[in-house]
């Protein structure tokens, strides 16, 4: 089972995936009113777009989904790569690498989950009441 979690081509797939989806979340002005959308595009195309997620695509479910799937991926090859290696010669830059991304995926995910926007106006002059 470790062996199909660690798979090369899981990992192609998953990471095509991402990419295409990144690409796409790039394109798309995203988290726009409505109203922008459908000035953007028509009716059929901005139904498509929306049930899809591609217009909050960074926070839809589907793309967390392919982020926490490439995480267990990773994590499935820094295990292999323990288990059948001895400690002292395990390829510590390329465990240290593949942690970072995973470090970086699971900012990826949480900010999905729990992240919030706001805004906070200061215009010149003007204190936040906040700010000494």
């Amino acid at each position: 089972m470790l062996k199909k979690l660690a798979s090369l081509k899981l990992f192609y797939m998953l990471a095509g995936l991402l990419i295409a989806a990144m690409t796409v979340g790039t394109l798309i002005p995203q988290n726009q009113a409505a109203e922008n959308y459908q000035k953007m595009f028509s009716p059929g195309v901005f139904k498509f777009l929306s049930a899809a997620g591609c217009l909050n695509l960074f926070h839809s479910y589907w793309f967390t989904g392919l982020l926490i799937l490439l995480g267990v991926n990773t994590t499935a090859c820094i295990a292999m790569r323990l288990t059948e290696r001895k400690f002292k010669n395990l390829p510590w830059g390329a465990l240290t690498s593949h942690l970072a991304i995973l470090v970086i995926m699971a900012g990826g995910v949480v900010s999905a989950v729990f992240g919030q926007k706001g805004t906070l106006e200061i215009r010149a002059g003007e204190q936040n009441c906040c700010v000494p």
